[in-house]
Order: structure tokens, then sequence, then C-alpha cells
């Protein structure tokens, strides 16, 4: 029988019979466990590292582009990019904007404005000079999303043979793992995310069936 657990965060404790993390495993290794994790579920915590994405969206008044041009381009050189035309399809004209690994760190030091001169400046060649000119910008540096740390999935530290796809996860205890680098299919995307928490949601429903499982949830009947 799996003794009830306890999770205590800044707003206060819960007592389950079943928890389920659905945190990348780089974040879930600044979570205190106690002596509760096998080793090797250890190592997937901390040989692991969340990648690198940067993601920018201007918005247009219309996607005045689509009357000469594409929009969906991948653009190489030093800081190489790929763009899509995200707008939706009676509204505001979208782009969306998206770099990763060393490309990403390069445009971090950088302003929010310094970014979007750069990006939209490379982009006027084949867009025309007016998407320089977007009615707004957004972009998002997901490494420095608190509780994220990165996107958009974890990765294998390099030497390492932890963290490969699909991460292991089979329940430790009454804990059970989901979030989308555990996916069979899909792993990185929001399909996986999406798969791995229906998995874990059916591993805790198969392990409360237990009677004496469900006697130990609070308010269960």
């Amino acid at each position: 029988m799996t003794p009830p657990l306890t999770v205590t965060t800044g707003a206060g404790s819960v007592r389950a019979a079943r928890v389920i993390v659905t945190v990348p495993p780089p974040s879930a290794s600044h979570i205190d466990f106690g002596e509760l994790l096998p080793e090797r579920r250890n190592r997937v915590h901390h040989n692991t590292v969340m990648g690198e994405v940067y993601k920018a969206v201007a918005v247009y008044e219309t996607p005045f582009w689509r009357d000469h041009a594409d929009a969906e381009i991948i653009l190489l050189g030093e800081t190489g990019f790929a763009v899509f035309d995200s707008s939706p399809p009676d509204g505001p004209g979208h782009l969306t904007i998206l770099i990763g690994g060393p490309d990403a760190r390069r445009v971090e030091p950088l302003g929010p404005t310094e970014r979007r001169d750069l990006l939209l400046g490379a982009l006027a060649p084949h867009l025309g000079d007016d998407i320089s000119r977007p009615a707004s910008w957004h972009d998002k540096l997901w490494r420095h999303a608190p509780f994220v740390g990165g996107g958009y999935a974890s990765l294998p530290t390099l030497g390492t043979s932890d963290g490969f796809y699909p991460v292991a996860h089979e329940p430790v205890g009454g804990i059970h793992w989901a979030g989308t680098e555990t996916a069979t299919e899909h792993a990185g995307y929001i399909e996986g995310a999406i798969e791995s928490g229906e998995r874990a949601a059916l591993e805790v429903a198969a392990a409360l069936t237990d009677p004496e499982q469900r006697a130990r949830v609070p308010g269960a009947r």
C-alpha cells in the first residue's frame, strides 16, 4: 500500500494518495522530493536542460504582404530565424518569428526595440519596407520564464544517456510523471503534453480503484 504524500507550497500543504508532476525534468530538479526518488529518476532531473527559444509576434492592421509575397520564410545567416503568417482569418496581420539555440542566445542581450529592428529589417527585402513598422510588437525569451527556464522542451545533457524521448515516466511510489517530454508521440509539442496528461490520469484512476487507496484521499467516497 502506497503511503499518502504531502505537497507543500507557498500557498499551503495538501495531502493526497497520488500526485502528478507535470513540469519539465530540469524544473523538477528544483523540487525537494526528500528521499522518495531512486537514483535513476534523479539522473533524469539533473542530466537534462531546457532548450533555448525566442518567440516574437509582430502585429499589423492587415496582412498586406499577401498581395505580393508569402510570409512563410526561413532566413539563414548570423541570426537565422523562421517566420510564419499566423494572421487570424478575418483579423489583423500577425507574423510569428521563432529563433532557437545559439541564435536565440545571440539576440538575448538586445533590448526589445533592437530585436524588433534587427529581425523585421531582415524581412524587409522579402516582404516590403512596411514590414518594419508594425502596429505592435510582442516578444518572449523563454529562458526567463519563471518555473520554465527555456523552451519548448527539455534535452539530454551532452554525454549522458538520460532524458531521451520519451523520458522515463514509470510511477515512483504515489508520484506519477507527465509533461510533453514523456509522450510516445509528438514529444515536445502540445499534442504530446495532452497525451501525457491523459496517460497519467489513467494511471492514477487505475491506482485509485484500490479501495484502500481511495480511503486515503481526502474527500473521496
